[in-house]
């Protein structure tokens, strides 16, 4: 009894091992879609978007920010317009997977409406900014890669020596999420190796620093990007090479406004004495 109880066993150990032989080369031959549906699924089946991707409640999560700019617009006075990209990176805990149990799959593309965002905001925007969302890259590890491209209304004009030579200064933050659960690194510089050349205008630094700070709402600290922005205002010529604006024209008239003003003057002088 012995002899056929452990030849059952034996068969029955092999049935097993040649099921999961047989469901491991099964795998290996999926379809790439196939591999990628039962991977989403996987991952977002119960995923909280509104929810950090950590151990818990007191974990930070780290995000390094990259910005880069591509145009800057000065079309009414101490208003300018920015078109940037803002190149975020975290991790997410939740977001993590062994490619070899999903045919090698290493890297997902998904909707960034699927997963939870940091809500990095620029407080110093005159109008509401403009954002187009594109997918986020996600990797086995849990980094998450997401560059949204935006569209900044920014009331920062602050001439430094001159109406020539302007300076910007920008506040960018998280609108909820204290120090203690994100935490900020950027800088020290925007990236300006794609801004659009304009003829009337030199960035001569754009620089970005973290800074943390305590606000009169709220007993934590919060930490902030402040991006700033050093341009110099050329004249700008009409087809004639005049001066539409700015530089010595201005300058012209307005002292012949004194000359004026104190002729008048001399005038009321005279008739007086008379």
């Amino acid at each position: 009894h012995l002899y056929w109880l452990y030849k059952m066993i034996g068969s029955l150990v092999f049935l097993i091992v040649a099921c999961g032989i047989g469901a491991a080369a099964q795998n290996t031959s999926q379809p790439v879609f196939f591999t990628r549906y039962r991977l989403l699924k996987n991952l977002f089946t119960n995923y909280d978007e509104t929810v950090r991707g950590v151990n818990g409640v007191h974990e930070s999560t780290a995000m390094d920010v990259t910005y880069t700019m591509m145009d800057i617009r000065n079309p009414e006075k101490d208003i300018l317009e920015i078109g940037a990209y803002i190149s975020m990176s975290w991790k997410d805990l939740r977001l993590t997977w062994d490619p070899a149990l999903f045919g090698g799959v290493d890297t997902l593309y998904v909707d960034c409406k699927q997963i939870w965002l940091p809500d990095l905001t620029l407080f110093s925007q005159a109008r509401p900014t403009q954002r187009t969302n594109h997918r986020a890259v996600v990797t086995n590890d849990g980094t998450v890669h997401w560059v949204p491209q935006e569209f900044w209304t920014v009331s920062c004009m602050d001439f430094l020596t001159d109406k020539r030579n302007v300076q910007c200064i920008m506040t960018l933050g998280s609108w909820t999420y204290n120090a203690n659960q994100l935490n900020i690194t950027a800088g020290p510089t925007v990236d300006l190796s794609y801004m659009q050349i304009r003829p009337n205008q030199n960035i001569t630094s754009a620089t970005v620093k973290t800074e943390t700070k305590k606000y009169s709402c709220c007993k934590e600290e919060f930490q902030s990007n402040v991006i700033s922005i050093l341009m110099q205002r050329q004249d700008r010529r009409g087809r004639n090479g005049r001066k539409e604006r700015g530089g010595e024209l201005p300058e012209a008239i307005e002292g012949l406004t004194d000359g004026i003003k104190d002729l008048v003057g001399a005038v009321g002088d005279l008739a007086g004495r008379d």
